[in-house]
């Protein structure tokens, strides 16, 4: 099955370990848009995309459109999206 972005940003920061609230406070993105865009979808701005990249480590390229070696594979993920708690 085809991953979208929301699919693709919700994998990437959870291999890194981060919650909605951790990756809101590294990007210019607040946890509501984070949230929205794991759930519901939409696409966020180039610049946007480049930030969570960034802070993501993974390709600006891979999370955009799912081109190039998928940095999270092997890694679990439940596919659970939804509001989560700030970090503890």
């Amino acid at each position: 099955m085809a991953q979208g972005f929301g699919d693709r940003l919700r994998r990437a920061r959870k291999m890194r370990g981060l919650k909605q609230a951790e990756l809101a406070r590294v990007t210019s993105a607040d946890q509501a848009t984070i949230c929205r865009y794991e759930t519901v979808g939409g696409a966020p701005t180039v610049e946007r995309l480049k930030e969570f990249a960034e802070a993501l480590g993974v390709s600006f390229a891979w999370l955009a459109i799912g081109e190039g070696e998928d940095p999270t594979v092997g890694i679990e993920d439940d596919g659970a999206a939804g509001v989560e708690g700030a970090a503890q």
